[in-house]
């Protein structure tokens, strides 16, 4: 029985390491509507555009395409970082025992904060669900009636 566990353990351990690169770098991609999109690589970084955000959450898809589904594949594969923290914490553990524990703690804190930073990002795909005059007061005050 403790060959086996140690075989799923060594095996789960692997896939795991292999997997969340791979995971992330899909989340990454999908960010991208076509591959020329991605390779068009800039020295300096554009203005940052609200109302960009703005179109795109309000698209009629509410941006799921580049918003809202990279997040969720970054968001499902947050077990894989403790998976993989655990992994490399037992593989240091013999020689360093206090970095491993340390290592281990600190992923697993880090992982529950990231969770909640994706909900909180996640959640930004209702504003699609909105209608039209529950947020033009939002948006531009100079036009609220109420």
């Amino acid at each position: 029985m403790k060959n086996t566990v140690f075989t799923i353990t060594r095996i789960g351990g692997g896939l795991s390491l292999l997997g969340l690169p791979a995971i992330l770098g899909l989340a990454f991609l999908a960010h991208f509507a076509s591959m020329s999109d991605f390779m068009n690589f800039q020295l300096a970084k554009p203005p940052y555009s609200a109302d960009h955000l703005w179109e795109t959450l309000m698209a009629p898809d509410g941006g799921f395409r580049f918003s809202t589904m990279p997040h969720y594949i970054g968001y499902f594969s947050l077990p894989l970082f403790i998976a993989v923290a655990l992994i490399l914490a037992r593989a240091i553990y013999a020689t360093q025992p206090v970095y491993a524990l340390v290592g281990a703690v600190l992923t697993t804190v880090g992982t529950v904060f990231m969770a909640g930073v994706f909900g909180a990002w996640l959640a930004f795909s209702a504003i699609a669900q909105l209608g039209g005059g529950q947020f033009h007061c939002w948006k531009r005050a100079d036009t609220c009636t109420h």
